[in-house]
């Protein structure tokens, strides 16, 4: 093990995520005919020029009805196609110092290590899988090559040459892996290669977006997922993170983007049906959405705990960001207080019945932290 290799193989994501995320949000910005905002620290400029996009994005047309339309952003997904595989490129080259500062290199410099992140592939994906299977507890936020090694380990016992202490843990037994494998060749259509791409892409923007919303920053938070839809405009996670970064400032506008989550089949409908409950509190929607959750409950409720990122209230009634070990709790808790709201006071107690028959013995409410 080395620490260096770590930081920049493992936690390649936390470099490629904030240079890929910031030139987004400055071009997303730009072709809505706004300034870059003061407050994206990284070198703007500097990263456009390295990653080759130098041509000015034009003025978005006119949003057309209440979904996300990724002809509003013209230039800006194919500005930015590249720019993950140029990126690796250069964190497995970059000097070390360079890296950890985000340093722009000079667009000769980049474009003469461009191809080199290959030779680096089988280390990128063996420290990732080192780092995720230390970070991530839901192998659904795992990449499919860290499951792929995963399953190797679990069932044959095959591992790189990782210190054994690192290793020793069993996460997950084989059956959970091989059905997570299974379903997503299952479900990937893409072309292939692009899955972990899209991953990459797709883990690097969302760490951003949680910057930026700590940062009560949500209009660029958004900003990150519509340039993702810009590459897949029917990409169900997407959709619900889009959703998520509006539902403190517009939880109608989000609300209708949860709508098309649910229309591409979200996977976690706990988590859906929490966050469509978020906006709809004191809407006219409540007793709908009580309703949903009700069926939910009955036919199609997950089978184990779902972790999740979530808003709740604070004391003061602001919205702020948490994990959740559990989002079916928080789900129940919710449906809880709609029915006090709607007096269906015999119904209440059943809901925080059914909150802490969840809890039990293997989780427990994160809490507002």
């Amino acid at each position: 093990m080395d620490g260096q290799a770590l930081i920049r193989y493992g936690l390649a994501e936390q470099f490629a995520g904030p240079v890929l995320g910031t030139v987004a949000v400055a071009l997303m910005l730009e072709a809505r005919g706004n300034a870059s905002p003061a407050r994206l620290a990284l070198e703007v400029d500097g990263w456009r020029a390295a990653l080759g996009v130098t041509e000015r994005s034009r003025p978005a047309v006119a949003e057309r009805g209440s979904g996300f339309d990724s002809r509003q952003y013209p230039h800006v997904a194919a500005s930015l196609r590249a720019a993950p595989t140029m990126l690796h490129s250069w964190i497995a080259t970059a000097p070390f110092e360079e890296l950890v500062s985000l340093v722009p290199p000079r667009p000769e410099e980049m474009a003469a290590v461009v191809g080199q992140a290959e030779q680096a592939s089988a280390l990128f994906a063996t420290y990732q899988w080192l780092v995720q299977r230390n970070t991530e507890k839901d192998l659904s936020g795992w990449s499919t090559e860290a499951l792929h090694k995963e399953y190797q380990y679990v069932a044959h016992g095959e591992a790189a040459a990782m210190p054994a202490a690192l290793l020793d843990a069993r996460l997950h037994e084989v059956d959970t892996i091989a059905r997570e494998v299974a379903d997503r060749a299952v479900r990937h259509t893409a072309r292939p290669g692009d899955d972990e791409d899209w991953y990459r892409l797709l883990t690097g923007v969302h760490r951003q977006a949680r910057r930026y919303l700590g940062d009560g920053r949500h209009a660029e938070a958004a900003a990150l997922f519509e340039f993702l839809l810009t590459r897949r405009p029917t990409d169900a996670r997407a959709l619900n993170n889009l959703g998520f970064c509006l539902l403190p400032v517009d939880p109608a506008r989000a609300d209708r983007y949860f709508l098309q989550a649910d229309e591409q089949s979200f996977s976690v409908r706990s988590l859906l049906l929490y966050n469509r409950m978020c906006c709809g509190d004191g809407s006219a929607d409540m007793a709908h959405l009580l309703f949903a959750t009700e069926r939910h409950w009955a036919s199609g409720l997950e089978g184990g705990p779902q972790p999740a990122v979530i808003w709740r209230r604070d004391a003061s009634g602001s919205w702020e960001v948490c994990d959740t070990l559990d989002v079916r709790v928080d789900l129940a808790k919710v449906a809880a207080e709609y029915c006090t709201k709607l007096s269906r006071h015999d119904r209440v107690r059943v809901w925080l019945g059914r909150a802490e028959a969840l809890i039990g013995p293997t989780t427990e409410d994160s809490g507002d932290t």
